[in-house]
This record gives structure tokens, C-alpha cells and sequence, in this order.
């Protein structure tokens, strides 16, 4: 191994150290370098958790994820992107971004972290019984979602909205007012208390409760 190489082998460590399950990190190392992929801590956004952008022109694999994760949702949604950089390698954009061939990369990079030594107990089970049959994103799977939020550090956004009555008013971290106003499958049905206007949040979503 080259100086060189080990040089950034090191780099790579630092800067996820914290961000990732420490038992994790040689793992995550080895893919970023092995699939010369650039990582990208970004600050928090809403619609999603990370993204995969293939190579195009002079710039290589991208993957964005989003700093504010813990570092167990954070690994999920890291690998959940490395599965499409192997996908789009196989494949190039011939296959759906979530069918078949994406579930089958997905569990397969997964399994080499399904340990003791990275995830809870607990967690660990859920994450398991998920990926028989993985989502496109894993807030779309309650279980999952809910299992993962677990481990957030505490804030005033600790009540889930499922968990909140019909009628409950709330606020998001984005700081919008709601009121709940109906369950539907993975997303509640709300109403802005300022426009009016109904949305579809989801329904793990971490809230504060302002009744």
C-alpha cells in the first residue's frame, strides 16, 4: 500500500470518525476508495437523506448524505447510495434506481455491517426483517424509521406524529404549525395553521406537540 493511498485512508477516517458506528468505518473507507467515490456531508434536508449522482465528464461517483443524521441512519442511507453506484456500474441507467437489481445490491452491501458490533440489538432486527424487501428510502418504512429516530439525540422534537391524537397541533423544525387531521398509510394528512393549506407529512416525522 502506498504512502499516498494510506494518506487518505487515514483522511477518510478522521472525517467520518463520529459521524459513523466506529466498527463501520473501515468498511465505509474501503468502498469510498475502492469505488474512488466522493462523500459529501451536507446540512439537513427534508426531501431527503442522501443521493447517488454517477460519473459525468471529469467528475466521478458522488454521494451526498445529510450531517444531521445519527450515526446509524447515517450508515444506512451511506450504503443505501452505494448500492446504486454499484448498480449504475452493472447497469447504467437500463434498470429502475429501485427495482430488483437495486434490493439485491442493497442487501448484499448491507450484510457485512449486520453485526452486534454495529448496530443495537434491537435495531439490528428491524433493519434485518426491512431488507427482505428494502423501500426506495427508508423514512417510507415506519418501522425502520421509527427504530432509527431512536437513537437521536434528544430535542424538543421528540414525539412522533403517528403518536398524536386526530386534532393535535404541532410544530416542525422547518417551524410550520399543523394540526393533524388524518393517518394515511406512511404519511399523516395536516393543515397549516397559517395558510390553511393541507400536506402530507411524514408520519414518523419527530414533532413538538403545542397542545
Amino acid at each position: 500500500m502506498s504512502t499516498s493511498w494510506q494518506t487518505r485512508r487515514e483522511k477518510i477516517v478522521e472525517v467520518l470518525s463520529g459521524f459513523l458506528p466506529a466498527a463501520a468505518l473501515a468498511y465505509v473507507t474501503d468502498l469510498i476508495l475502492k469505488h474512488q467515490a466522493r462523500v459529501r456531508l451536507t446540512r439537513e434536508r427534508s426531501s431527503k437523506y442522501g443521493d447517488y449522482r454517477p460519473p459525468d465528464g471529469r467528475l466521478g461517483h458522488r454521494i451526498s448524505v445529510n450531517q444531521t443524521l445519527n450515526p446509524y441512519a447515517m450508515l444506512v442511507t451511506l450504503l443505501h447510495e452505494f448500492a446504486h453506484l454499484r448498480v449504475w456500474e452493472q447497469h447504467k441507467n437500463t434498470v429502475r434506481p429501485h427495482g430488483p437489481e437495486w434490493k439485491e445490491a442493497f442487501a448484499r452491501i448491507m450484510e457485512p455491517v449486520l453485526q452486534d458490533e454495529v448496530f443495537p440489538s434491537n435495531l439490528l432486527t428491524v433493519l434485518k426483517r426491512y431488507l427482505r424487501n428494502p423501500a426506495a428510502s427508508s423514512c417510507t418504512d415506519p418501522h425502520l424509521m421509527e427504530a432509527l429516530s431512536a437513537h437521536n439525540p434528544p430535542s424538543a422534537f421528540e414525539v412522533i406524529l403517528r403518536e398524536l391524537p386526530v386534532g393535535a397541533r404541532f410544530a416542525t423544525k422547518k417551524g410550520g404549525t399543523y394540526s393533524k387531521v388524518e393517518l394515511r398509510r406512511t404519511r399523516c394528512l395536516c393543515v397549516c395553521q397559517d395558510t390553511g393549506r393541507k400536506y402530507l407529512i411524514l408520519a414518523s416525522a419527530r414533532v413538538r406537540p403545542l397542545d
